[in-house]
């Protein structure tokens, strides 16, 4: 008689909890035009860092149909995410949205919250072009009109603000240096002595200018940078512009 042995295989499934390892500060951007829709999340969490975070981030994937628009966030080395997941800051914080707008037209730019945000968040996203603030934390979608771009291009700034209790934003509204905007990447710097250094960071942390002057005031030219966010340091503070 032959002997029948057998075998039987257990197959282990390890199912990965990253992406709802935190129920809170989730929200979804979704953007609506040309008969498509495309979507990009930002959410805070504990561990996670303002770089790529394998377990929590995703890069985006652009669809191959030319037609469907696309939004998705972007960190300083370049990468494309789906999905950005970001430390509990505790300081005011821009993320850089960016889209692939195919054809002129208006579209809708809606905010989803995924899992509640904390009540100490506001949040405000900002069109770059126009200069013009939607504070999504009052106004859940806005109907905007967008130009077509060839993709990678600065869109919105996602703002989100937090009461400070701490340094930089003390040293910003206590110092008397003051920065003007003059429109076209222009700035102005107004310091409070002779001979000052400053110097001009893209958000990568390049240096882009970096001089000493001997007046009281001088010109920033960014007109020939790409546009974004940049950081003017001076002896005294620090500061945000939107080129």
């Amino acid at each position: 008689m032959k002997k029948i042995t057998l075998l039987t295989f257990v197959l282990v499934i390890f199912v990965p909890t990253i992406f709802f390892a935190q129920y809170s500060n989730a929200v979804r951007l979704k953007i609506e035009g040309n008969g498509y829709a495309d979507e990009t999340i930002v959410r805070l969490i504990n561990d996670a860092t303002p770089d790529f975070d394998s377990n929590y981030d995703a890069y985006k994937i652009i669809s191959p149909n030319n037609a469907v628009p696309s939004i998705y966030s972007k960190l300083a080395c370049n990468s494309n995410l789906s999905i950005n997941s970001l430390p509990l800051y505790n300081k005011d914080t821009t993320i850089e949205i960016h889209t692939n707008i195919p054809v002129a037209g208006f579209y809708t730019i809606t905010l989803e919250e995924v899992f509640p945000i904390d009540n100490e968040y506001t949040i405000n996203l900002k069109e770059v072009n126009s200069g013009e603030n939607i504070n999504l934390t009052t106004a859940s979608s806005k109907l905007i009109y967008l130009e077509p771009n060839n993709g990678n291009s600065l869109t919105f700034l996602f703002e989100l603000s937090k009461t400070l209790s701490t340094g930089l934003n003390e040293l910003i509204n206590t110092s008397s240096d003051v920065i003007l905007t003059k429109g076209n990447g222009i700035f102005e710097i107004h310091f409070n002595h002779f001979n000052a250094n400053f110097m001009v960071l893209d958000i990568t942390g390049k240096t882009v200018i970096k001089q000493q002057t001997v007046t009281k005031q001088t010109k920033i030219d960014l007109s020939s940078q790409p546009r974004g966010i940049y950081f003017v340091k001076t002896d005294s503070f620090t500061h945000k512009i939107l080129r």
